[in-house]
């Protein structure tokens, strides 16, 4: 079964803590999705999932929801890092659930394409401004 790569994994915990403290958020339902935009030579996204406590009290629950998260971001990520490579970005980006509610696999597909081409529009403005420069 195919996974999402560690090398897509946000996992350093002083990266996690400059998202957090420093990035850009929107909230679109379900999700509050940060992310800060990297001066590196590489280009794609390094993503972590969250799923509060305060909103899925077992954690049964919630490593399942963050099981549908990854799948549903691997299937879609594609098309994203295609414009995320064509622009020579890199982002690092947090995808926090805000609701209590359960979803299916096909709602939590089409919650992540929204969220993912609202993010696409989130960054269209940074490209125009690095490129004039």
């Amino acid at each position: 079964m195919p996974k999402l790569p560690k090398s897509e994994r946000l996992s350093r915990q002083k990266i996690i803590d400059s998202l957090f403290s420093k990035g850009d958020k929107f909230l679109i339902y379900p999700f509050s999705v940060r992310f800060i935009i990297c001066e590196d030579e590489m280009q794609g996204a390094d993503v972590v999932f969250v799923v509060p406590k305060r909103f899925i009290k077992k954690a049964v629950a919630r490593n399942h929801i963050k099981r549908l998260l990854r799948e549903t971001y691997r299937l879609q990520k594609d098309e994203f890092l295609s414009v995320l490579n064509f622009t020579n970005q890199r982002l690092h980006i947090s995808i926090s659930l805000v609701t209590t509610q359960d979803f299916s696999f096909a709602q939590m597909q089409d919650y992540m394409s929204k969220m993912l081409s609202k993010l696409q529009t989130q960054l269209r403005p940074n490209e125009m401004v690095t490129s004039d420069l």
